[in-house]
Order: structure tokens, then C-alpha cells, then sequence
């Protein structure tokens, strides 16, 4: 049988290099089209001024547009459509050019709506009562964005020392609700609170009102009911401003067990 000369492998393997790096390339490029168009395709409807507003200039439906922005695009404090309703009927409180995306910070919001016109259909405000600890040190503001997190206390046997069995208390934390708006804190329900004598009082608040789902709303107040019974707490937990969207990771309660067992093990070096 005769040997095939070197030249030709080297050609066929040159060859199919070759093919093989185009279609390396091309489905790269191709994947980067994709991510591309994907980002363009999937979108979100944000309010925009359809006129320039000044300074204290309450504002109404007839100011505002919506506008389809690429998910990539949005800033999370963009004003989406869905809050249109929220915002209507305040005034803001920096100028806002023409054809402007509309920002939670610009907005005084509750200088010229009440509590329950900020409700949006499908939702409830529940009454919280907190303290410097659970409800985050004086420092939540209506329109901040929280997690609900509670402790429940539950009870396990376990033998005594003198091979009895006992009721040892153990604790479980665990979150309860993701991402909810504080739309008042004690009566506060506006942005700005104005004289600096007003906000050292909006500081020393005892209750808070969150939005929920109605169908969550028997779950907190359960879970308020449950923690009193007990001697536990319901947690406010404060979220970054740029963290608007939902973790989509199930809830699942951690027990002092799994943190002391946590706590014993051993720890690897970085």
C-alpha cells in the first residue's frame, strides 16, 4: 500500500484547521448576534415626560408617556409603567426635560397622595410594628424597597444529662417576603420630609406599612401573630437602591443547629 506524501496530510490537516476555526468563529458570532438581538427584543415600559416640568410642578397623566427600553437599558430607579399610578397627582422635586425617563428620586412622593391611592390593585398595605433594631435603625423611608425576614421558635427533644429527654428551644430564620415596598413609615408617607425638625421625627417611628400581595397578606399576619406568641421578631432588612429585582430563590428557614454545626466546622485558609 502506498504511503500518502507528507505534503498531502499537511494540506488536509491546513484544511481542517481551517474549517474548524470558521466554524468556531461563526458560531461565536453567532452567539453574540443572539445575546444582541435578545437584549433588544426582551424589554420594559418606563414613564417619560412628554413636556418639561419645573420644580415643585405636580404631576399629572397628561405629562407622562411610556416608551419600550431594552432590559439592558434601564436604570433601576426608572419609573415603570406600572407605577404610573404611584407617581400621578406629586410634585417633583428637581426639573425634568422633555422626553426624560421619570426617576423615583426626582418624585416628593405623598406631598399630594394618601396612603391608600398609592395601593395598586391586587395589593395591601400591612402595619408592621418594629423598633430601632427590626425596623432598620430609624433609617427607612417610604418608597425604600426591604426584605421581610422573621426568627420562629420551635422545639426538639433532646437527652438531659441524666439520660432524660428535654425540650431544647431552637430558633429558625427564615425569609418571608422579597423586594416589598415601605410605602409609610409611622405617618410619614412622603419623600421628602422637609425641616430637619421633621426628620429626626420621621426617625423615631415604631410601625411601618408595606405593600404585599393580597394573597400574602394572611401569611404576615400570621407570621406577626406566630413571632408575639413567642417572644421572636419580624426583621426589616435593607436592600440596595440598584437592587430592584427579585432573587427568584426559594425561601428556605436556616436553624441554630445548621449555625452552630456551620460554626464548628472547620474553616478552609484563602
Amino acid at each position: 500500500m502506498a504511503s500518502i506524501p507528507k505534503e498531502t496530510v499537511y494540506i488536509v490537516l491546513a484544511a481542517g484547521c481551517a474549517v474548524g476555526g470558521f466554524l468556531l468563529q461563526r458560531n461565536y458570532v453567532e452567539g453574540t448576534i443572539s445575546d444582541v438581538s435578545s437584549q433588544l427584543t426582551n424589554t420594559v415600559k418606563v414613564v417619560e415626560l412628554n413636556q418639561r416640568i419645573s420644580t415643585g410642578e405636580v404631576l399629572t397623566k397628561d405629562m407622562c408617556a411610556t416608551v419600550e427600553i431594552p432590559v439592558g437599558f434601564v436604570h433601576p430607579r426608572m419609573v415603570r409603567e406600572g407605577d404610573l399610578g404611584r407617581v400621578v397627582g406629586n410634585p417633583v422635586r428637581t426639573p425634568v426635560e422633555k422626553n426624560e425617563p421619570l426617576l423615583w428620586n426626582v418624585m416628593n412622593m405623598g406631598a399630594g397622595t394618601s396612603v391608600v391611592e398609592k395601593i395598586s390593585e391586587g395589593e395591601k398595605a400591612v402595619t408592621l410594628p418594629v423598633n430601632l433594631v427590626t425596623g432598620g435603625a430609624g433609617l427607612l423611608r417610604p418608597n425604600m424597597r426591604v426584605d421581610i425576614y422573621g426568627t420562629f421558635r420551635q422545639t426538639s427533644g433532646a437527652e438531659t444529662e441524666g439520660g432524660g429527654n428535654a425540650e431544647v428551644p431552637d430558633l429558625s430564620a427564615v425569609r418571608l417576603l422579597e423586594n416589598v415596598i415601605v410605602v409609610a413609615v409611622g405617618t410619614e408617607a412622603g419623600l421628602d420630609s422637609g425641616s430637619a425638625e421633621r426628620i429626626n421625627e420621621s426617625a423615631n417611628y415604631n410601625t411601618i406599612s408595606i405593600l404585599v400581595n393580597s394573597g400574602d397578606v394572611e401569611k404576615v399576619l400570621l407570621a406577626l401573630e406566630l413571632t408575639r406568641s413567642m417572644g421572636t421578631s419580624l426583621y426589616c432588612v435593607l436592600r440596595s437602591e440598584m437592587d430592584e429585582v427579585k432573587e427568584q430563590r426559594p425561601a428556605r428557614p436556616v436553624s441554630t443547629r445548621e449555625l452552630l454545626d456551620w460554626l464548628k466546622a472547620p474553616k478552609v485558609s484563602p
